[in-house]
């Protein structure tokens, strides 16, 4: 009898065991912080080399799971650092998953300093003469610009993951590093928009990045664009001496027409655009707002009064709601123009000017615009042109009779 109700309990203290048992998951990554050789972007952080670290526990503790696969993703990271040229028995546990190929080909140094060559040759690319940089021009660039780059380790998730650890400080990038990968860059300077009486045509600098292991492509090709000044030798820049507010639309319309040529004044286009008569006032939350309408026609005006005709110059108001950013990237490489989009919240209107990312991991949250900000160039996440409305923007969509929305854009095609 006593056996029995030793075996009766014991399974049942075993069942309850078993389900209780969760796992709870971290996102991990390296980062790259520039600190030194890269320009205006000195101090930016990327991200790349992801992958996925798992922990196990009760059930009434997943912060102890998160811990338990942040420790154990950071361990792999160290490990993989320290011993890059295979994949450490740290990293083959069947907890860490979806480490990519390119990590375990070529380890995590080669992969850091092929990306800082990459964000450097993207810095100072209006400035470099040759189109196509082989291994000794990279080489030299390299030397001539000392990048260097703080490297870490980083956890990220609910609570429990988040955790940075340093892996190298001031980590000296040189070619020399690439033992199996093979990094090559082509630049290409072209006009986006050909009309011999625009003072300059629409400049953009692509740049184009293949990486090999012997004969293979590692990672696809990908690209970058940004737009450039009319010199072609620097990025185009926010406008910065009309200082005096007018409205943060008037003046997104001033930086946008910079990039056609056309140099006006924030009063020149403000003549040709109206304030926000459709919601029945024309300050928004603090601002002089101009809705999207009023906004495309304020630049075809200022266009025609330019003797800028509707073709090439086929201005467009489009919409985007679900992943805007995809389209505001594509057209930055490929479109013939930067983008004005309506963010944070439907409150401001801003350029994007650039798009980079970084060469090994697609992952939208290490994806950037350049962007230009009132009189600012700034360098924007990726998720700040979600390009969503606020609960009171919403609230007034139908009094405005469709024309302002979430998922505004504004761009020549």
């Amino acid at each position: 009898m006593r056996i029995g109700i030793f075996l009766v309990l014991g399974t049942v203290c075993l069942g309850s065991t078993a389900a209780h048992a969760i796992t709870r998951s971290c996102s991990m990554h390296y980062e790259l912080e520039f600190t030194e050789g890269y320009g205006w972007l000195t101090g930016q952080k990327i991200g790349t080399g992801s992958f996925i670290a798992k922990g196990g526990c009760g059930r009434t503790v997943p912060n102890r799971c998160r811990r338990r696969a942040r420790n154990l993703g950071l361990k792999c990271m160290a490990a993989h650092w320290k011993s890059p040229k295979k994949l450490p028995a740290e990293c083959r546990s069947k907890k860490i998953a979806k480490i990519s190929k390119a990590l375990s080909t070529v380890g995590p140094k080669e992969i850091a300093t092929i990306e800082a060559v990459d964000f450097g040759v993207f810095v100072h690319s209006a400035k470099l003469k040759k189109s196509r940089l082989s291994t000794s021009d990279l080489s030299k660039f390299v030397r001539d610009k000392k990048l260097k780059a703080n490297v870490w380790a980083v956890s990220a998730g609910n609570t429990g993951c988040s955790k940075r650890v340093m892996l190298a400080e001031n980590f000296p990038v040189s070619m020399n590093a690439l033992k199996k990968a093979k990094y090559s860059v082509t630049l290409k300077k072209a006009p986006t928009i050909k009309y011999k009486k625009a003072k300059h045509q629409g400049l953009r600098l692509t740049q184009t990045r293949t990486v090999k292991v012997g004969r293979k492509k590692l990672v696809p090709t990908t690209q970058t664009g940004v737009f450039l000044e009319a010199s072609g030798t620097r990025f185009l820049s926010a406008e910065s001496k009309d200082r005096k507010y007018h409205g943060c639309g008037r003046k997104a319309a001033q930086n946008f027409l910079r990039a056609v040529g056309v140099e006006v004044s924030q009063v020149y286009v403000g003549n040709r655009m109206s304030l926000n008569s459709v919601l029945g006032k024309k300050v928004w939350n603090g601002n002089k707002a101009v809705v999207p309408r009023e906004l495309e026609k304020g630049i075809r005006r200022v266009l025609v009064a330019q003797g800028l005709p509707k073709k090439p110059f086929n201005l467009i108001r489009f919409r985007r709601v679900t992943y805007p950013q995809n389209h505001i990237e594509k057209q930055i490489i490929k479109g013939k123009s930067p983008v004005i989009a309506l963010v944070n919240d439907g409150n401001h209107w801003v350029v994007a000017t650039g798009a980079w990312s970084p060469v090994f991991d697609r992952k939208t949250a290490f994806r950037r615009f350049m962007t230009h900000d009132n009189g600012r160039n700034s360098w924007w996440s990726w998720n700040k042109y979600n390009l969503k409305f606020g609960a009171a923007q919403t609230a007034v969509i139908p009094t405005a009779g469709g024309v302002y929305k979430p998922g505004t854009m504004v761009f020549i095609k």
